[in-house]
């Protein structure tokens, strides 16, 4: 399963440009783009045009993309700030910066915390950087996100795995130890009583490490998100925590995957297992959006403590589901007559 939220844009010839990966990012302007908004007037919805003609994005070399993507990624990060209302925290886990709303340390609402995939897909703010150069910022950015929880009364807290990326004082462990690093220097020292977490893409092999390198936080995190996460270590050395911490997901965990089932159809819901639902669309980068009404459902769930319950719901319509017709009569007749289910783990019982 893809690790990074981007789409490859094929093998053309690379033309010269006067800027490079590692360089200081530029601004879109420099690249001749501006963002204005989108079709449908939400807040969230950006798109990418032209300055000269108001046309969309047109590639030309992957070194020109990737600069526009990399001034893409600025333009995001300011907005965090001056559209979502965030404020830049820049002193928890240097040389990384952190969003969060204001006043995050001493609220006792639910805090939301946002976790990106691999680079260059994934960033601060930025879900799929193809979706933001190609399609809209409502699709591929966080801010759509940021404003639900807002509305919901939540506190958020953006992440930035890769933020300390070429820096002499980046953390040795890369992004596996931002998370942690997060949790101790941020999140441990806030009142929010329930933590809920969406992690896009390789975002679901940081979470594994947060669980690792901050096995505290599960007294707290009360729901974890995943869209279409990957759990499986890239090349570099992630840990594969996630069969030790599979009790944790099987609890509080959903993973809202590329499908062509519709949005929330059940995909695998195993006793002991995390629950697998559909996300209501096939490409990896958009499944993120396209399950946000459902993710912020078992959000809602996990705010008041029913996240578990909510998994368990699932299991047993899955079971239901596979039984013959004859047994589903008995049980609809068994739930009706006073008596009620209850699901020992192994099958449904009465």
């Amino acid at each position: 399963k893809p690790t990074d939220g981007d789409i490859t844009m094929g093998d053309k010839a690379e033309d010269p440009t006067d800027w490079a990966p590692g360089q200081p990012p530029p601004t879109l302007a420099s690249r001749g783009y501006e963002y204005v908004p989108g079709p449908t007037g939400d807040r969230s919805d950006w798109v990418l045009r032209k300055i000269a003609d108001g046309t969309p994005f047109a590639f030309e070399s992957q070194q020109k993309y990737d600069a526009v993507g990399a001034a893409v990624g600025v333009w995001l990060k300011e907005r965090l700030v001056s559209l979502c209302g965030l404020e830049p925290l820049a002193d928890v886990v240097p040389p990384a910066t952190l969003y969060a709303t204001p006043g995050v340390r001493a609220s006792a609402a639910p805090l939301l915390l946002l976790v990106c995939g691999s680079a260059p897909g994934g960033d601060a703010g930025m879900w799929g950087r193809s979706l933001c150069i190609n399609d809209s910022t409502q699709r591929g950015a966080m801010f759509d996100y940021i404003f639900r929880a807002i509305a919901a009364g939540w506190g958020v807290v953006v992440a930035d795995p890769h933020g300390a990326a070429g820096a002499a004082d980046a953390p040795p462990g890369g992004p596996r130890d931002h998370l942690p690093s997060v949790w101790r220097g941020l999140i441990a020292h806030c009142a929010a009583e329930r933590v809920l977490i969406v992690a896009h893409s390789a975002g679901g092999a940081l979470t594994c490490a947060l669980f690792k390198g901050a096995p505290e936080c599960r007294a707290r995190v009360a729901a974890v998100a995943f869209t279409d996460a990957s759990f499986d270590p890239p090349p570099h050395p992630y840990p594969d925590d996630f069969e030790r911490h599979a009790i944790m997901f099987a609890s509080v965990g959903r993973n809202f995957e590329a499908s062509r089932e519709p949005l929330g159809a059940i995909v695998d819901a195993v006793e002991e297992r995390m629950v697998n639902v559909s996300a209501g669309h096939e490409s990896h980068p958009a499944t993120t959006h396209a399950a946000t009404a459902a993710v912020f459902e078992f959000l809602r769930q996990g705010a008041a403590g029913r996240a578990a319950v909510a998994n368990d719901e699932l299991r047993v319509e899955d079971q239901l589901k596979h039984l013959p017709a004859s047994v589903i009569g008995a049980v609809e007749r068994k739930s009706f007559d006073g008596s009620g289910l209850a699901f020992d783990g192994s099958g449904l019982a009465d």
